[in-house]
């Protein structure tokens, strides 16, 4: 008998653990991700009518795993995104600040923010991989640049 309530409190104390991770894990790479599309949306120039991503030198990292929307329409990509694009498409089609993870050959987190508050529909959307051993968020597995642990 106390070897089954030893087992028992093991197996609650392991599933407690891992569903606090998670949570943690998610919220770190929430934070990050809304950092990045802060910083992607100062890069965007909307006007009465037009939504425009304006191009800067050393911008590559910055367009890391992400995808710029305005009024639903694609304007921007990642490179070799694939099938994760249409994660994203389905995240900006919903609008507004969102996040959600996917499991696109691996697990994912994506998150989706207005540009600004006007009518534009301007939405930036970002992504992180997830690792299940790593202490943080790493970057999508099309882009190991970023991190050089």
């Amino acid at each position: 008998m106390a070897l089954t309530t030893a087992a028992l409190l093991m197996l609650v104390l392991t599933v407690a653990f891992n569903a606090v991770a998670q949570h943690r894990l998610e919220h770190q790479a929430d934070d990050e991700l809304s950092t990045r599309a802060a910083a992607v949306a100062a890069t965007i120039d909307i006007t009465a009518t037009t939504v425009r991503v304006l191009e800067t030198s050393n911008d590559a990292r910055l367009d890391t795993n992400v995808w710029i929307y305005a009024g639903g329409r694609l304007l921007e990509e990642p490179p070799n995104a694939g099938r994760l694009t249409r994660v994203a498409d389905a995240l900006a089609g919903r609008g507004g600040r969102r996040c959600v993870t996917a499991d696109v050959d691996s697990p994912l987190r994506l998150c989706s923010q207005p540009v600004s508050a006007d009518k534009s529909g301007a939405l930036v959307v970002t992504a992180l991989a997830l690792s299940p051993t790593a202490v943080r968020p790493t970057p999508c597995p099309w882009d190991r640049s970023r991190w050089t642990s």
